[in-house]
């Protein structure tokens, strides 16, 4: 006998549809599942669920994705009782312990392991299609299974040790049907499914995925279909999540029915109203005195908005100051980069009486634009958790005990709360940005019909060898198809037959564009591209691979820059890797304008590599003894004759990665690595540059160790005021690790007020030979104070250096003093970490979230970043003066640090002085502290201290501002200027 313990009716649906679901028990305490149709209509649906199993394991075998197995197709359809944890429940216990981004990572792991086994054939609609799911405008190139289930969704996947099994899969079709629509229903049915989720709306979920938005539109369009196909009616799902809880919903009632529609309208209202006025709180302070609100707003009128404040009483409270300034993030995310719009503002309420004592209260932030307005509640309930007891001990468990500590909160920073939708264009995923970034036919037709005054001829010069036919055609193709239309390619084929040679006739016999010479034999990949090399007549060189891939305005954006630059002997571009089908686009290389130092830690260059031809013949092509790295010595050759080296930020090229190709596998062509270490030391050679070059621990990477001319005496300026035990620690770390002992130590007291700190004043000469205590009397200025220390100091080179920082890597000053010996070298910054061991500082980068922020923050040590820059010596705009080495006679003939920046930028101002006098700023991560950031002089957290932060900022992006508008050189304008992550930015079509 058998007993039924729970019954489901799903009975919200049409009658063909209506199933009932009961779990059972045996009576040896065995459970299994059983559905029913509840009317005779729906047999035959229920009756499918067996053929869709047997279908659907065929398509997930070997995938960590299983089916729920059924065990009876009699009396209904049995499947076995799951037990333990479904994903959805799995993600939900990660979000509620606040690992976002661990949540995020799994979410997507189950979707892509789903994308995988679900592209098996290609898309194309069928009548079938449109029945179920309308009309709909879906990109080409999709792809899909042989038989699809629907309902993928995390809430019917049961967790399992090596992956998870569906315990229902009910709304399976044998139809094409996108497997992106899938992908589309997990993600969607998960984010708002629960309002807790909320947290993951600013996560662009759908970009991550690689579903572009106008797909997310059209399968939204699906959904609603699907639904009414189901249902009945058409009732727009979509608009009621997370209002409604399917289930619990009579679609049967008229007059509910009317209520989803009334819903429906209010939402899409509220939807054009965000469209054309939008309000953002960043983040809220709260001190005993005063309330602080910052954000940004938009409209399309670009007009600056009436701000008014009300308590929940509706009193109105006039702000105490309110005071609006540039958001660069968000005018570049709105299309509007090049506007004086200034959408940012700060907000102050001086709170009295009764108000300093209460924290939990909400005031209400209203904006209006010719009529329109738009409002944000400022719940302070959090706040008020927040500081107390529980709150900050939660916030030391996330963040260390290394965080200031004012009263403050931050939407979108504190993790242990749940973040905001703040305003976050730029966090998409690869395959959205080639969606966004892709060119139309009508602009393709537009650059094929330009004129440009100069059109040089473009050698593409290209070794073959045993060139598979398909890729081979891919690569000419491509080539052929190019917008520019002014070049030729030199094909050199050492192939161990004619049959290479015997294709490109038949396929392309009448293409004058196309030069083939077979050579007598294969010499190598050097001298094979050196017989390409001289079949070349064009004035420019093109160096490519035999079965890569060009964008088609490869050319056109190349001949572009020419003609725009006189000087231009080198062009280079971004690029990316393609795989073995030409049909998965990954690891984007989104490059910086020429960087000399981060040549010389590895090719960055790569692709695309244009030189001029006479440039290329004066390096004499490439060297056989340098063969696996004989482009890299051919770059650099040719680099140390340029002129003019400029960079296309675009992706132009794509490399094709196979299991064997360095693309794919770099520990594939370890002699590579060493071919290239040689053509380093080679460079160096030809300078007269004295240095010893090994190979990183990343392959393909170089570091090179600078000789120390003579040995110079180092000047170390540390600023202090009190934090005695923390000089202490600085100065033993100084003098008890360093293994360069030729420094002096200035430490420039300023405003110390503990007998402590004085006591140890008196120590320090006994117990550090070679420091000196000077003072600097008046308000806190670091400029001023560095600059009073450089004076009196008697070094070479200085080093500025804070008091919270800790030395690391003992050979820390030869590190920073070989390269700043290097006559283009201005300054030196070190690679810094927090006391818990993420990144502090690994690089400025101009206009990342703000003025300047640090690349990298808060990144885990052990990572290397994007493309290894956190673990990459390079150029830069500027490093931090935490500790930055620099010549003490450039730091005169500039005039120091600018006095007039006493707190904010003092330290990218002088790096920026020192590029725009012709010098180089390099960061170097093999000279490594720890810093306790700002711990001598505290968090700016009074008013002085604010409006003074404030305006140093105005200050410096009046003073740079037309370097500011054109972007960072080092960092690349596709990747993020809202985060240091270098996540990918999709600008505005």
């Amino acid at each position: 006998m058998e007993k039924i313990i729970f019954t489901k009716y799903s009975n919200e649906r049409a009658r063909e549809f209506c199933i009932r679901t009961d779990i059972c028990e045996t009576e040896d305490g065995e459970r299994f599942v059983r559905k029913k149709a509840c009317y005779p209509e729906g047999e035959a649906h229920v009756a499918r669920l067996g053929e869709w199993y047997r279908r659907l394991e065929e398509v997930y075998r070997g995938t960590p994705i299983s089916m729920n197995r059924i065990i009876a197709e009699e009396d209904g359809i049995s499947f076995e009782y799951l037990k333990g944890k479904t994903l959805e429940e799995q993600l939900d216990t990660m979000l509620s312990c606040g690992d976002v981004e661990g949540a995020v990572e799994q979410l997507l792991k189950f979707a892509d392991i789903v994308r995988q086994s679900g592209r098996t054939e290609t898309f194309t609609i069928t009548g079938d299609f449109r029945k179920i799911f309308g009309e709909v405008n879906l990109p080409d190139g999709l792809f899909c299974a042989p038989v699809t289930d629907l309902d993928m969704i995390v809430g019917n996947a049961f967790v399992e040790e090596d992956g998870w099994t569906m315990m229902d899969y009910e709304w399976s079709f044998d139809f094409p049907i996108p497997v992106n629509y899938v992908i589309f229903r997990i993600l969607h049915f998960y984010i708002y499914g629960n309002t807790s989720r909320a947290v993951l709306y600013s996560k662009n979920l759908y970009g991550r995925a690689g579903l572009d938005r106008e797909e997310v539109r059209q399968y939204e369009k699906m959904e609603e279909h699907f639904q009414q196909y189901v249902l009945g009616e058409h009732v727009p799902l979509r608009f009621l999540y997370p209002e409604m809880n399917p289930g619990c919903i009579d679609f049967r009632s008229e007059s509910c029915r009317n209520k989803i529609r009334e819903i429906c309208n209010e939402n899409r209202l509220d939807q054009q109203k965000e469209s054309v006025i939008q309000l953002c709180v960043d983040c809220v302070e709260r001190t005993d005195e005063e309330l602080e609100i910052k954000g940004w707003s938009f409209n399309e009128e670009l007009q600056r908005p009436e701000f008014t404040v009300t308590d929940t009483a509706g009193r109105e409270i006039k702000p105490e100051r309110l005071e609006f300034f540039m958001r660069r993030d968000v005018n570049a995310g709105f299309g509007v980069e090049d506007a004086r719009y200034e959408a940012g503002f700060d907000l102050i309420i001086r709170l009295t009486g009764r108000q300093t004592k209460r924290w939990g209260e909400k005031y209400i932030l209203t904006i209006r634009v010719n009529n329109r307005t738009a409002s944000y509640t400022v719940n302070l309930s959090r706040l008020a958790f927040k500081n107390s007891r529980l709150g900050r001990k939660l916030v030391e468990m996330r963040f260390g005990p290394h965080v200031a500590g004012t009263k403050y909160f931050s939407q979108y920073e504190m993790g242990v709360f749940g973040e905001s939708k703040k305003f976050r264009k730029e966090d998409q995923g690869f395959s959205g940005w080639r969606l966004a970034t892709q060119l139309s036919e009508k602009e393709l037709k537009r650059q094929r019909e330009e004129k440009f005054s100069v059109r040089p001829l473009i050698s593409i010069v290209i070794p073959l060898y045993n060139t598979p036919q398909q890729y081979l055609k891919a690569m000419l193709d491509s080539a052929l198809e190019q917008t520019y239309t002014e070049f030729e390619l030199c094909l050199a084929d050492g192939s161990d037959s004619s049959s290479v040679g015997d294709f490109v006739r038949e396929q392309y016999h009448g293409e004058k564009r196309i030069r083939y010479k077979k050579l007598a034999e294969n010499r190598g990949i050097s001298e094979n591209t050196n017989e390409a090399l001289a079949m070349a007549e064009g004035e420019y060189v093109m160096l490519a691979d035999h079965d890569d891939l060009l964008a088609p305005n490869a050319l056109y954006e190349i001949v572009k820059v020419i003609n725009q630059h006189s000087d231009a002997d080198i062009i280079y571009t971004d690029e990316d890797k393609v795989d073995m089908e030409g049909e998965r686009y990954s690891d984007p290389h989104f490059k910086p304008d020429f960087n000399l130092y981060m040549l010389r830690s590895s090719n960055y260059i790569c692709h695309i590599f244009v030189v001029r031809r006479q440039i290329a013949e004066m390096a004499g092509g490439f060297r056989k003894e340098f063969d696996g790295a004989q482009d890299y010595d051919f770059i650099l050759k040719c680099c140390e004759r340029a002129k003019g080296i400029y960079h296309v930020p675009r992706i132009l090229y794509h490399w094709r990665t196979h299991e064997g190709s360095t693309a794919a596998n770099p520990e594939s062509k370890v002699y590579a690595w060493e071919a290239g270490r040689r053509a380093l030391e080679a460079h160096y050679r030809r300078l007269g540059l004295e240095t010893e070059v090994t190979l990183a621990e990343l392959f393909g990477r170089y570091r090179t160790k600078w000789q120390i001319q003579g040995s110079p005496l180092i000047s170390v300026l540390i600023p202090n005021k009190d934090h005695s035990d923390d000089l202490l620690k600085c100065l033993q770390s100084v003098y008890r690790k360093s293994t360069y002992r030729n420094f002096e130590v200035i430490v420039v007291e300023n405003n110390s007020k503990e007998p402590k700190t004085f006591a140890v004043y008196k120590e320090l000469p006994e117990k550090f030979p070679g420091t000196r205590v000077i003072t600097r009397e008046g308000e806190f200025n670091f400029s001023a104070v560095n600059n009073q220390a450089a004076r009196e100091a008697k070094g070479e080179y200085l080093l500025l250096l804070n008091n919270d920082t800790e030395v690391l890597e003992p050979h820390w000053l030869e590190e920073l003093l070989g390269i700043c010996q290097q006559p283009e070298v201005g300054a030196v910054g070190a690679k810094l970490f927090y006391p818990d061991g993420t990144i502090q500082h690994a690089g400025v980068i101009l206009g990342l979230g703000g003025p300047a922020g640090h690349i990298f923050a808060g990144m885990l040590g052990d990572k290397c970043g994007y493309a290894a820059r956190a673990n990459t010596m390079q150029n830069l705009s500027a490093v931090t003066a935490a500790c930055m080495m620099t010549k003490r006679s450039i730091y005169e003939e500039v005039g120091g640090m600018d006095e007039k920046l006493g707190v904010a930028l003092n330290d990218v101002d002088y790096c920026m002085k020192l590029t725009s006098s012709g010098k180089q700023v390099v960061y170097t991560p093999y000279a490594q502290l720890s810093h306790n950031e700002s711990v001598t002089r505290g968090p700016e957290d009074n008013q002085k201290k604010k409006t003074r932060f404030q305006e140093e900022t105005r200050y410096f992006e009046k003073k740079w501002q037309d370097i500011l508008k054109n972007g960072d050189p080092y960092y690349n304008p596709n990747l993020s200027r809202v985060n240091g992550e270098c996540s990918l930015r999709i600008p505005e079509p």
